[in-house]
């Protein structure tokens, strides 16, 4: 097994972990921007004077936080499926293939979407009012 195939066999293991077990509004909150959904809305508030364009992106995260809701319920019947797979005997290798499969499906569905958010969030607010809201400090973008 190549070390490719071995970092994106870890990386699917820690990203359905962090989903499974944190929450999928936070985890895409966290793993999208390294800030969680609040802390964005909050920093949205105090940073986008513009009440036309302040609403919109509270608009826009809101609906990113309706995606991580919709998303946590079908993770959450997933990670069950998977657990129900892991304790059958006589489960075999195409069943967790077929689940794992649905739940990679799912991640990418998702995760267009909530790209398609945070270009339509860019498109909203200035270059400066993003490095706010979303740059760490000491970070330079």
């Amino acid at each position: 097994m190549n070390s490719f195939t071995k970092q994106r066999g870890q990386l699917l293991i820690i990203y359905l972990t962090t989903v499974f077990s944190g929450g999928a509004s936070i985890a895409l909150g966290v793993l999208a921007t390294g800030k969680p959904l609040k802390e964005l809305e909050k920093s949205i508030k105090v940073n986008v004077p513009d009440e036309s364009r302040q609403k919109l992106s509270l608009v826009l995260l809101e609906e990113w936080k309706d995606e991580g809701k919709t998303v946590q319920k079908t993770y959450t019947e997933d990670r069950e499926a998977l657990f129900d797979l892991f304790k059958n005997y006589k489960a075999d290798k195409a069943s967790f293939k077929n689940k794992i499969a649905q739940v990679i499906e799912l991640d990418k569905k998702t995760s267009k979407h909530i790209l398609d958010i945070q270009y339509d969030l860019r498109k909203n607010i200035t270059k400066e009012e993003w490095n706010k809201i979303f740059i760490k400090e000491g970070q330079i973008h």
